[in-house]
């Protein structure tokens, strides 16, 4: 049998294994199963059933009109006494987030029998062992049935073979012994042997790649992919390429002060992304965040605080994932620092005192506040460390001006700054000068800045509620008609050039005199002589 023959008969064997959804928990003595698109009833009894003839029963017991049409999404019931049963087990060693076998979730410690499918959701791991002590982690969005686990009777032979249909697995297979020991994972595309190795696989419904470490594996029997290489098996053949390097990890900060995590990544020659890998105290097998990023950030979230491994792997085009890099960062963003209120970053503020306000945090007992100046953080113009409130006021002098918040814990724990927020804070308008009143004209004048314009105003009340007089102007100087008798007020407001309006200032009061002929003021001395 030639070589392009021995391919065609395993790549028909392999597009038999047809995509089984995960199985949900029993229910009573059944089996719930939930139908994936394709799934018809023969095909899910060909797999679980220990006689696969007595489909009909399924069909009777869940109401089945054609067996060949199922709803994907509903659930079908199959009872215990009729699912194959196989001698060998292996034992879940340990899972994060939502795994599911054939009856539910999994947990530490589950057996797993031949023909158990482990299905895990986002973000969600399996660590399986399999009899001979070899390790399996099962990636997230992946589903992995376990198609052979058996021992020949009277030797330590150990024949295994687990099927992925989709996602990808990562494996530490321990060296086989005899001839005819066998492990094996295979995908509808390719069949990978090995005799003792580590390495990844994974198949996206096209292709399978395979990703060795470390020993070798064969794919497809015709194929020796060695460590440091990789392979893409499809319909048209085994397409190798040399891994790609390990990534630098320099410019990666080795502390956080966010929640929302930022990881920059780098520009690896030949990769098209790179796979994030974050591991807590669990280890790199149950990682705490992982993701395939095709940009030049990662961003991960909802980590607690802590020390942390970062393990970074560079993917070329054809989906290969190379070596791998690590490096450590601590976590540190918690308490998290209160939000600002009020001004934003860049404003201009114009007042004698700066009321600083912010949000409270339920996790702080107390807050932390810094103002520096040009100089910076290192000799802050003011600081607190004990602020009970969400807000303080202070006076301050005409500048440039940075400020910052930090949350303190009971305990005295201290979370990280706030993002830096900056200001310039001007004097207040000088009022306008008092009036030079002649017998037709009023006359004011005020201090200015280059490029400012002027709104004058002047009404007959402190409140200005019923403006007289409105006027603007380029100059610092007005000339208005003299005003009738009475108190006047008047008040100026500047607009910068570059548009910022500042406020009013304080009102100046004057008063215009009522006219009395030069004639009356005889009138009094006249009188007195007459009499």
């Amino acid at each position: 049998m030639t070589l392009r023959h021995t391919f065609l008969r395993r790549l028909l064997l392999a597009a038999s294994f047809l995509p089984l959804s995960a199985l949900a928990a029993p229910a009573g003595e059944t089996l719930e199963l939930q139908i994936a698109e394709h799934d018809t009833l023969i095909n899910i009894s060909q797999r679980l059933l220990a006689r696969p003839a007595q489909w009909p029963r399924l069909q009777e017991l869940n109401g089945i009109a054609d067996p060949q049409r199922l709803k994907p999404g509903s659930t079908l019931r199959i009872p215990y006494a009729l699912l194959r049963s196989e001698p060998q087990q292996a034992r879940v060693e340990s899972v994060l987030g939502e795994v599911r076998g054939s009856k539910g979730l999994l947990v530490a410690g589950a057996q797993l029998a031949v023909n158990e499918v482990i299905s895990t959701g986002p973000g969600a791991y399996a660590v399986l062992v399999l009899p001979d002590g070899s390790r399996c982690i099962v990636q997230p969005d992946s589903r992995t049935r376990i198609e052979l686990l058996q021992r020949l009777r009277g030797t330590e032979v150990q024949q295994s073979r687990l099927e992925v249909s989709r996602g990808r697995i990562e494996t530490k297979v321990q060296p086989q012994r005899g001839p005819a020991a066998r492990y094996e994972i295979r995908t509808p595309t390719a069949v990978i042997g090995v005799r003792g190795t580590e390495f990844r696989a994974g198949y996206d419904g096209t292709a399978a790649r395979v990703e060795v470490t470390e020993g070798a594996v064969a794919a497809n029997q015709q194929q020796r992919i060695e460590a440091g290489e990789g392979a893409v098996v499809d319909a048209r053949g085994v397409h190798t390429e040399t891994l790609l390097p390990a990534p630098a990890t320099a410019a990666i900060p080795a502390l956080f002060e966010r929640p929302l995590l930022r990881i920059p990544l780098p520009e690896t020659a030949g990769a098209a992304a790179h796979r994030v890998i974050v591991a807590g105290p669990a280890g790199f097998a149950l990682p705490a965040a992982e993701q395939l990023v095709s940009g030049g950030e990662a961003r991960l979230a909802d980590l607690p605080d802590g020390d942390y491994r970062l393990r970074l792997r560079a993917v070329s085009a054809s989906g290969l994932e190379g070596q791998h890099s690590e490096t450590a960062f601590r976590l540190k963003a918690r308490p998290e620092p209160p939000f600002v209120s009020g001004e934003r970053s860049g404003n201009i503020i114009q007042a004698e005192r700066v009321e600083f306000s912010w949000t409270r945090n339920p996790e702080a007992a107390r807050y932390r506040l810094q103002v520096a100046g040009p100089a910076g953080f290192e000799t802050p113009v003011y600081a607190r460390e004990d602020l009970s409130g969400s807000s303080i006021n202070v006076a301050l002098p005409p500048g440039e001006y940075q400020w910052r918040l930090g949350s303190v814990r009971a305990d005295g724990d201290r979370g990280p700054w706030s993002d830096v927020v900056s200001f310039t804070l001007k004097a207040l308008q000088d009022p306008p000068a008092a009036p030079a009143i002649s017998d037709e004209e009023l006359v004011l004048a005020w201090p200015a800045e280059p490029g400012q314009r002027f709104e004058v105003e002047m009404a007959q009340d402190l409140a200005f509620s019923q403006i007289h007089t409105r006027r603007e102007t380029q100059e610092a100087r007005l000339v208005l008609p003299k005003p009738e008798p009475g108190q006047w007020f008047v008040r100026v407001r500047a607009t910068d050039p570059d548009g910022f309006v500042g406020q009013w200032s304080s009102p100046q009061q004057f008063e215009i005199e009522a006219y009395r002929p030069w004639w009356l003021l005889g009138v009094p001395v006249l009188l007195l002589l007459a009499l």
